[in-house]
């Protein structure tokens, strides 16, 4: 029976392809590493290529005529991250890495082969999408409501559960960038987060140390992101068990796995 590489079960993304659909994609993926920064928005456009992250974390920003980048969401390793010619499945805007990993890459000839080919990988882009919109739609209501230090906490609860991570090498410059405000202002609420024990601070360097104690000081909006992508799991879950055989009334299996 034919293998594909372990570390593919690192991005959730891939993870959850059937075992036909990994198996074809599986002879053209590397590894590679991924330094803050990268890929620029011009590179990123220009790509050939598609991204599935392991380790590190991912900013999706639009760039405004001004030169501001805003940010909109986070991706990780839950995710395949798609150049803006790919117009079916684009993400809206370009992605950077705010934190630098590893990530498998493939070409996009063999990515959309295999989109054409399989009707799982098809679902999981849309599924990836649906997510991302929800996302972005959430953080601008956040952005409008709530104050910078709850804006901060579920930032960093957001970063934990996309990056896997509690450790982030960001500056408070990095982080007023993303956040959209002064540097002045997040060192302010850095600070707070810091006495309370939620987190620990040095320079240029963030880990989160108590994560219940930061929920605590977040707004609602990442309960109620976790709380709709449960009730995501559980409408997947749904559509499988109606793909039951008319005919047997048995589930239907996917080839492979």
């Amino acid at each position: 029976m034919p293998t594909v590489k372990p570390v593919m079960s690192q991005n959730l993304f891939l993870a959850g392809l059937s075992r036909d659909c990994q198996e074809a994609l599986d002879p053209h993926l590397e590894i590679i590493e991924i330094r803050k920064g990268q890929p620029d928005e011009r590179s990123y456009a220009q790509s050939e290529a598609i991204y599935f992250p392991l380790t590190g974390l991912f900013s999706v920003e639009m760039r405004l005529a001004d030169g501001f980048s805003a940010h909109l969401a986070l991706l990780g390793f839950r995710n395949a991250i798609c150049g803006k010619h790919l117009t079916d499945i684009a993400l809206p805007g370009h992605a950077r890495a705010v934190i630098a990993g590893y990530s498998l890459k493939i070409p996009k000839d063999k990515f959309l082969d295999a989109v054409a080919a399989h009707a799982d990988l098809q679902r999981r882009l849309q599924d990836q999408l649906i997510q991302i919109t929800s996302l972005i739609g959430l953080g601008s209501a956040c952005n409008l409501h709530h104050s910078l230090s709850k804006r901060l906490a579920r930032w960093l609860l957001f970063a934990v559960d996309i990056s896997a991570a509690k450790l982030f090498d960001l500056t408070h410059e990095e982080l007023a960038n993303l956040l959209g405000v002064r540097r002045e202002a997040v060192t302010e609420a850095v600070a707070r987060l810091a006495q309370s024990g939620a987190i620990e601070t040095s320079r240029g360097r963030l880990a989160v140390s108590d994560q219940a104690r930061l929920q605590s000081f977040a707004c609602e909006c990442h309960r109620n992101w976790a709380s709709s992508q449960t009730a995501l799991q559980a409408g997947a879950n749904a559509v499988k068990f109606r793909s039951a055989n008319p005919r047997t009334g048995e589930a239907m299996v996917a080839s492979g796995m």
